[in-house]
């Protein structure tokens, strides 16, 4: 079994390629600090409302995920550096919703 945590982002009109630019920053800070994750980016360029992007980012608990974000908050430099990662999305998007999913 495994977990899921989903983010929903729904960026302002054009933003979509810049949300995936920072969805993949995120992914190499997620790298660099050893998260025992595997992470996605998913587009819909084609239905529902435009400039969606989601973010996947799959773990065996949801422990780890909270172990990780400890790990990076403790260290001043990691957690300058997600924040600032959080700061250019929150800039980018309007409206997101985040999910825990439980794969079976």
């Amino acid at each position: 079994m495994s977990f899921v945590m989903r983010r929903v982002m729904y960026g302002r009109p054009g933003t979509a390629d810049q949300i995936v630019q920072v969805m993949k920053d995120s992914e190499r800070f997620v790298r660099r600090y050893d998260a025992h994750a595997r992470m996605r980016v998913l587009v819909d360029h084609m239905s529902g409302r435009s400039d969606r992007v989601v973010g996947e980012f799959e773990m065996d608990d949801i422990a780890d995920f909270y172990a990780f974000m400890a790990q990076v908050m403790s260290r001043p430099e990691a957690a300058a550096e997600y924040k600032a990662l959080e700061e250019r999305g929150f800039r980018l998007i309007d409206y997101t919703e985040a999910e825990w999913w439980r794969v079976v």
